[in-house]
């Protein structure tokens, strides 16, 4: 089995069998292949995407989740110079006795991370890109994949298939196709009580031409009292650690926003970034006023994502967007001795504010991991898919903002703070 291959090359072929073939190459699909890579499967990953598409999303992980990208690492001897900068990258933020909650990970770092990991085991694992699946034959355990460039539809025969391809479920869709009724199908959830968000990518700079003061961290967080916001703000990495006061820093700025602004942006007669600057002005200053930052009057300008290229960068500097939320009936099904899963936002739509989802990614990877060795039913796994969503999407704003307000505290202490924060939540939920 060759390292890597591409429908980009009409003379490139596919095994006859592998044992798990994925529908997808995100997070939740890298995340699942090395499941299946450690256990000594074959793998063949399915992409609608070119081999260079990057995320440009940066998210939360918790510790655990971390912990679970760093034992994918070989030996230290065969750590490659990669390796080496995001093993730095996650443990330099261990501070003060705790692992460091108030950071985020670019998702394309951790996709980059995870492909080098699987690309160890090129006798394993094949890729195929700008290509998806048409046609889905459980009881003859075959798959049929097209190119999305027209070129030859390629079978190939599989024990599994896992569905890691998004909130579009392209999968599951074909997995669905030519059936009497839908086997997976999906319903809306209660909604987000604020469903409308803003992505900005924005550069501060002093008006007084001096030097900008910036917090110790490179994630801020703020639930405004006065709207009921909730509003992200993240630095680069290099730009703390390499730039000792700049005179202007970028960097990239999310909000939910009332459903008054959504439309204004969305109306094709208004100047969006004009519509959208005050409501960042505002939630700025007091995102710094919170973290005790005075830079008096700061300029804020609209501009292009630093280190992101390809078409897509120039649209990436203003986004708004609306999140529904969907859940599928069921997340795994056995027919015929073969097993359909679906894993990340194929299961649930990601709550928007817990990290676009990765962290959901690499637990569900996990439980897959054990359904192949045989410690989890597919019953099991989608009370646990189920369970987990309800939990996050209940939970998750007051969750992920209260450890951020805890930096120093200790270990033993952020373990007793959680579980009684937890507590708390539970009483004021059942409360409603």
């Amino acid at each position: 089995m060759s390292q890597a291959h591409s429908l980009l090359d009409p003379n490139v072929s596919v095994a006859k069998k592998y044992d798990t073939v994925i529908s997808g190459m995100g997070l939740s699909g890298l995340a699942s292949a090395w499941q299946a890579i450690k256990r000594g499967k074959t793998v063949l990953m399915v992409s609608n995407r070119p081999p260079d598409y990057l995320r440009v999303q940066r998210v939360y992980l918790k510790p655990e989740n971390r912990d679970s990208l760093l034992a994918m690492l070989p030996d230290a001897q065969h750590l490659t110079s990669e390796d080496k900068k995001f093993v730095e990258q996650i443990k330099g933020n261990y501070t003060m006795g705790v692992k460091d909650i108030n950071y985020t990970m670019g998702v394309k770092d951790i996709e980059r991370f995870i492909k080098r990991q699987l690309d160890r085991f090129p006798k394993q694992i094949n890729y195929m890109y700008e290509s998806q699946f048409s046609q889905l034959d459980m009881h003859e355990g075959k798959v049929t994949i097209e190119s999305l460039r027209g070129l030859p539809k390629v079978e190939t025969n599989f024990d599994d298939v896992i569905a890691a391809d998004g909130t579009n479920h392209h999968a599951v869709n074909i997995f669905n196709a030519g059936r009497a009724s839908e086997l997976i199908s999906y319903t809306g959830k209660t909604n987000l009580k604020r469903p409308h968000h803003l992505s900005a990518y924005i550069k501060l700079e002093r008006k007084d031409g001096k030097d900008l003061v910036l917090p110790d961290k490179n994630l801020l967080v703020m639930n405004d009292s006065s709207t009921d916001l909730l509003s992200f703000l993240h630095f680069n990495k290099d730009s703390l650690q390499n730039k000792k006061n700049p005179k202007a820093i970028k960097c990239h700025f999310l909000s939910e926003i009332p459903k008054e602004l959504y439309d204004k942006m969305k109306n094709s007669e208004m100047d969006a970034s004009a519509v959208a600057l005050p409501h960042i002005e505002s939630s700025l200053k007091k995102l710094l006023d919170k973290e005790e930052v005075n830079n008096g009057e700061i300029s804020i300008s609209i501009v292009k994502p630093s280190q992101k290229h390809g078409v897509q960068k120039d649209k990436l500097k203003l986004q708004c967007f609306e999140t529904n939320l969907e859940e599928a009936n069921k997340v795994a099904i056995g027919e015929h001795g073969r097993r359909f899963i679906a894993v990340g936002d194929v299961t649930t739509t990601p709550s928007y504010q817990v990290g676009h989802g990765a962290i959901d990614a690499l637990i569900h990877a996990g439980w897959v991991g054990e359904i192949f060795d045989g410690k989890r039913t597919l019953d099991q796994y989608t009370k646990d898919v189920k369970a987990h969503a309800n939990r996050m999407h209940r939970y998750g704003v007051d969750l992920f903002l209260f450890p951020l307000q805890s930096r120093t505290a200790s270990a033993e202490a952020m373990e007793s703070i959680a579980e009684m924060q937890m507590l708390a939540l539970q009483q004021k939920y059942n409360r409603q």
